[in-house]
C-alpha cells in the first residue's frame, strides 16, 4: 500500500509533472486525485483517470482514501489552505498517507513557501521521517542550488532530505506536456527513428523522425534519474527483483 500527497503553498513548483511523470508510472495502478479548481491539473499532461476535489472536500476525501491501496493527492496551491484548514479538523488525517512530499525550485520564493509548508505539515503532527523536500529544476547540484533550504531543514530537523532524490531541469518535460505523453510513451516502443530518419526518401518524414530519435535519446536519462529518485524516496532496492 502506498498513497502519496504532493504540497506547497507556492504555486509553480512542478508539483503536478511530479505527479504524473516521477509518482504515477512507478506505483501500482494508483488512483490520481487533483485537489485543484483553477490550475493545471495532471488531466492536461495526459493523465487518463483524475479524480478533481477543492480543499474543502478533504472529508470526501478521506471516505476515498478508505477505498484505494495506491493514490497520489495533488494538492494546488490555491487549495492547500482550505486543505490544511479540514485536515487539522479529522482526528487521525496525517495517517492517510505514507509521504508528503514538498517539491522546490532554486527560486527564492519557492524554497521559503517549501519551508513554510513543511512547518505547517510539522505542526500538524506529521513525523519528518514522512516529509520529503523534494528539490526540483535542479541544473547540478540540489545543495550548491538551495544551500538555505537544506542549512534550514538540516538544522530544524522537520523533514527528510533524501540523498540523491531530485529532479533535472529538462526541456524534455516541456515536450511531453505539450503532446500530453508520458515517458513510456516516448521511448517505450523501441522504434529506431535515427534508422527511419536515413532511410525515408521523405525529407520531411525524415526530419520528424529525426527530432523523435533526439528527444527520446534526450528523455531516457531523465527517466533513469527518475527512477533513481523514485527509488531513494520510497525506500526501494532497485536492485531488487
Amino acid at each position: 500500500m502506498s498513497k502519496v500527497i504532493m504540497l506547497s503553498m507556492n504555486g509553480s513548483t512542478g508539483k503536478t509533472l511530479i505527479s504524473t511523470h516521477l509518482f504515477l508510472p512507478r506505483m501500482n495502478n494508483p488512483t490520481f486525485f487533483a485537489v485543484e479548481t483553477i490550475n493545471l491539473s495532471a488531466s492536461d499532461l495526459g493523465v487518463k483517470r483524475v479524480e478533481t476535489l477543492a480543499g474543502r472536500d478533504f472529508g470526501e476525501l478521506i471516505e476515498l482514501m478508505v477505498l484505494e491501496d495506491h493514490a497520489i493527492v495533488d494538492v494546488g496551491a490555491s487549495n492547500i489552505e482550505a486543505f490544511f484548514s479540514e485536515m487539522s479538523r479529522f482526528d487521525g488525517a496525517i495517517e492517510e498517507f505514507d509521504k508528503y512530499v514538498v517539491p522546490a525550485t532554486p527560486e527564492a520564493k519557492s524554497w521559503k513557501e517549501a519551508i513554510k509548508t513543511i512547518s505547517a505539515l510539522a505542526g500538524l503532527g506529521i513525523p519528518a521521517e514522512k516529509i520529503v523536500f523534494l528539490p526540483n529544476r535542479i541544473e547540478n547540484d540540489p545543495r550548491e542550488e538551495l544551500p538555505e533550504a537544506f542549512e534550514y531543514l538540516e538544522e530544524t530537523k522537520e523533514a527528510t532530505i533524501v540523498d540523491g532524490a531530485f529532479v533535472y531541469e529538462s526541456e524534455v518535460f516541456d515536450y511531453l506536456s505539450f503532446h500530453s505523453i508520458s515517458f513510456n510513451e516516448l521511448i517505450g516502443d523501441n522504434i529506431d527513428y535515427r534508422q527511419l530518419a536515413k532511410e525515408t526518401k521523405n525529407k520531411d518524414k525524415a526530419r520528424e523522425y529525426a527530432k523523435k530519435y533526439r528527444w527520446t535519446r534526450q528523455a531516457i536519462p531523465v527517466r533513469n534519474s527518475l527512477d533513481a529518485t523514485y527509488n531513494a524516496i520510497m525506500g526501494v532496492d532497485s536492485d531488487a527483483d
